[in-house]
């Protein structure tokens, strides 16, 4: 009974993490931040009309009238404000993802174990060079540590791309490397 209790409690810290990280890829929160961001602006440019066309109003009036206009503008024109939340959402999420939709990886780490995991891909070895038998970094100018090539995210990360590619043929790396972590962690609990 406690095996099963712990096997649990780890499946679902896995299926947690892997909803996390999901969540990431998806950027949900583009359409949180878009929605307040619009709704910012038109709040503004509603309140720099009033006042330009009621200088006299002020305190509670001012508050009252102010609070009156916007919900009938945010009810009235709906759809538009929809639309220019739509478009504030592709924006934010222009930011963090390239021209496919993917989002880009989080950290230095993932661009560092990319480039050596597509160094192996395309040489057979970590390094960009090999030197009188050495992986050598030509980026960083040294030569790699003897275990870089057992190391298991570039070893995973090229599996994984290895199994992707050979069921979609032309899978882009970065996609990949993005499940990679997520991968580790179900593995490691």
């Amino acid at each position: 009974m406690k095996k099963l209790l712990v096997f649990l409690i780890l499946a679902a810290a896995a299926a947690g993490y892997t909803g996390f990280r999901h969540l990431q890829r998806s950027l949900v929160f583009a359409s949180t931040i878009a929605q307040q961001q619009v709704e910012i602006e038109e709040v503004e440019l509603l309140d720099q009309k009033i006042r330009a066309n009621y200088p006299d109003l002020s305190g509670m009036a001012l508050e009252k009238f102010r609070s009156h206009v916007v919900q009938t503008y945010m009810k009235d024109f709906a759809p538009q404000i929809a639309h220019k939340v739509g478009q504030k959402v592709k924006e934010i999420k222009s930011i963090y993802q390239n021209d496919n939709g993917q989002t880009y990886l989080f950290g230095l780490d993932s661009y560092y174990w990319m480039r050596l995991l597509r160094n192996k891909i395309q040489n057979g070895h970590p390094g960009d060079a090999r030197l009188n038998g050495v992986f050598f970094d030509r980026f960083l100018n040294a030569p790699l540590e003897r275990t870089i090539d057992r190391n298991v995210h570039i070893n995973l990360g090229y599996g994984l791309y290895r199994l992707v590619t050979w069921f979609h043929p032309g899978a882009d790396l970065e996609s990949v490397v993005f499940y990679v972590p997520i991968l580790l962690t179900v593995i490691l609990i």
